[in-house]
């Protein structure tokens, strides 16, 4: 990598933060006016444009640029059909969830289950929560530092802890004002990264999209339907990564502190839904870009071994890297014109800036209002008060979010792929999908039903959690016991679906059936408020 592109990358790096501190800054001033709240809300003023934008940025990160091309340039475009259950699961959210959570939820998501099932199941599922956005959060810092390494030749361990410092230095100053507004910059330069990736390919001396359309590469996967593609052995069906892959989406929209933080700080409810719907359309042009390019690149590898190139162009190579996961590191490093190194550098920290910013700020708003103010939405007091306990409760937020990063980092630096790795994405799809199916479910038992009690909901949860923690430890053959006579008999993508059944028949049947898990007729009637069942939600 020239030194051109390094400066070109390092310029628009620190215009990124220094766009983030000039709105930290704005965002610290809007905190020290009106309290803790707006730490973690703003003023709730965004209009639809820059919630849609944050919703995006958030989702697409850097695993996204570097993960998906290498899952499509080696399986083909497997995981495409579940992209186009997206707008399904927030066309729900949009007309269902969002005024229903600005109506009820102060803050934090998980107040509604401490409304619903008491403060146990809250904890529980807040902490469930935790868990998850800290290991999303190091595979995304994973995916962009393999992508600094490969480009600037940094170690690794150093790459994740510049990024990950620089992140977490705006985010500190002024909470989520600051990330949404980067989120907004890194957006577009996201897109623009995905532009002049497909430009590249496109105008080779040869055909890479032909190339990969011959080679299978824009094949959806195998849909035939048998026994042996619930084996742990199986290969990936495209009806089990759908099934996966509904269970994350309906979790990160549906009941997710991230996301429903966004739908909060929206002016109403009408900037939050269309919000939504634009968000809709753009994650999944994005994830249906990136996941194309990965089919182009593999295509691209084959043309170039094929093409006379030797007078033209010496620099073509047809090593394909052996970590799947620097495929696309490699192409641009050994590929990319003089300046467009620098821009794919900068879009792919961009994203997982984003990212990253977005969680840190998710995880510590949950530890702070789940765990330190121990309060729920009946019982807290007003943030907008500027006293000595209100600035102690911001100092208290940043060192959260302090605390989040070096988790993050330490559970980073055990993810680290080698050839022998799969695709880091496809771990992410399984240990999501078992993660987040309990937390899922107890949402829905929750929003879905009336006669579910505290007693059922946790009891499901505990039964949903363990089950999905059994079938990562044990399913497939990379798993850590997976040479143990008890290990989960099915292919572990059905982790999620399985762990969110478990939760609610669980859950449900000892609501119902037990005299001491059962609810009263006033208690029926005082929660229906809480439900899809209520008149006004």
């Amino acid at each position: 990598m020239t030194f051109f592109d390094i400066v070109l990358a390092l310029i628009y790096i620190l215009f990124s933060v220094g766009w983030g501190l000039w709105r930290s800054l704005a965002g610290a001033r809007v905190a020290s006016a009106h309290g803790v709240k707006a730490f973690w809300l703003a003023q709730k003023n965004f209009s639809a444009l820059p919630v849609a934008l944050t919703l995006m940025a958030t989702l697409i990160s850097s695993n996204t640029l570097v993960s998906h091309p290498g899952i499509a340039s080696s399986s083909g475009l497997i995981l495409l059909p579940g992209f186009f259950l997206l707008p399904f699961v927030l066309l729900f959210a949009a007309k269902k969830l969002v005024p229903f959570y600005r109506k009820h939820v102060r803050l934090s998501v998980y107040e509604y289950l401490a409304l619903r099932f008491g403060s146990l199941t809250q904890a529980y599922a807040s902490t469930g929560f935790v868990v998850d956005r800290l290991f999303d959060m190091a595979v995304t810092l994973v995916t962009c530092g393999i992508f600094v390494q490969v480009l600037v030749g940094m170690p690794l361990w150093l790459a994740m802890i510049a990024i990950l410092g620089l992140t977490i230095m705006y985010v500190l100053i002024g909470g989520i004002a600051a990330v949404v507004w980067n989120d907004a910059l890194q957006s577009v330069v996201l897109i623009l990264g995905g532009v002049v990736v497909v430009s590249i390919i496109s105008f080779a001396p040869f055909n890479a999209w032909l190339i990969a359309w011959e080679g299978g590469r824009f094949s959806l996967g195998d849909w035939s339907v048998s026994g042996s593609m619930l084996s742990p052995s199986a290969s990936s069906s495209p009806w089990l990564i759908m099934l996966a892959m509904s269970i994350i989406w309906a979790r990160k929209f549906w009941c997710d502190q991230t996301m429903v933080q966004r739908y909060l700080i929206a002016s109403s409810h009408a900037e939050a839904a269309q919000g939504l719907h634009l968000a809709a359309l753009m994650i999944v042009l994005i994830l249906f870009v990136f996941n194309v390019v990965g089919a182009g690149l593999w295509g691209f590898y084959q043309g170039a071994g094929s093409y006379s190139v030797s007078d033209v162009h010496p620099f073509y190579s047809t090593v394909i890297p052996s970590v799947r996961d620097q495929i696309m590191p490699h192409f641009v490093l050994h590929y990319f014109p003089l300046g467009a190194k620098g821009i794919m550098l900068a879009a792919v920290v961009a994203a997982a800036m984003s990212s990253l910013s977005s969680d840190v700020n998710g995880v510590a708003s949950v530890l702070y209002h789940n765990w330190v103010s121990c309060q729920n939405s009946m019982q807290a007091p007003s943030y907008s008060t500027r006293s000595q306990s209100s600035l102690r409760r911001e100092w208290i937020s940043r060192l959260l979010i302090l605390l989040a990063g070096l988790c993050v980092l330490v559970i980073a630096l055990h993810l680290v792929p080698d050839s022998t790795s799969g695709p880091l994405a496809m771990r992410v799809i399984a240990i999501a999908s078992a993660l987040s199916g309990a937390v899922l479910g107890v949402f829905c038992l929750a929003y879905f039903t009336i006669r579910a009690t505290k007693h059922g909901a946790l009891l499901g949860l505990v039964a949903g959690s363990l089950m999905g923690l059994w079938a990562v430890l044990t399913a497939g053959e990379s798993a850590p016991w997976a040479d143990v006579s008890w290990r989960f008999p099915l292919n572990v993508l059905l982790s999620g679906v399985l762990a969110q059944w478990v939760v609610i028949a669980v859950g449900y049947f000892v609501s119902v059936s037990f005299t001491w898990a059962k609810a009263s007729s006033a208690q029926l009637q005082a929660v229906r408020v809480y439900t899809i069942w209520a008149k006004n939600n």
